[in-house]
């Protein structure tokens, strides 16, 4: 995600930093539509709950997570049973590929008491065909 100045987080309106691109590709799938389930530890702490926890580093960001959308802006959720209607789904022609593409953002619930740090996440995702 590279390196993002807490002062950046701190007077965003949204508490966010600039969006980044995650891209998962998929290739020699059958044609039809296929959906990502993303699992990672949500930040306890945040008002919302698409907000992924930081790993444990020295010194790791407090008060700030990696929020995470799909192309539209919508919230992808972490760590829910499969849904249809809320994860993003991609589907994939006749020459078996296809990407997600979805966004990921440092962001910040506490301005006032976020510091900096690392910033790393870990999520593990799942791909599903209908």
């Amino acid at each position: 995600m590279g390196a993002v100045p807490l002062s950046k987080l701190k007077n965003d309106t949204n508490g966010t930093g600039p969006e980044v691109g995650v891209n998962i590709s998929v290739k020699d799938c059958e044609a039809g539509t296929y959906y990502i389930v993303l699992d990672g530890a949500s930040a306890n702490e945040a008002p919302i709950t698409n907000v992924l926890a930081l790993d444990a580093g020295n010194p790791t960001a407090k008060k700030v997570g990696i929020k995470l959308t799909d192309r539209n802006n919508t919230p992808v959720t972490l760590d829910k049973p499969f849904d249809p209607n809320v994860d993003p789904s991609i589907t994939v022609n006749a020459d078996g590929t296809g990407t997600f593409n979805l966004k990921a953002y440092y962001y910040t619930w506490d301005k006032d008491n976020a510091e900096a740090g690392d910033g790393n996440a870990t999520a593990r995702f799942t791909i599903m065909q209908e």
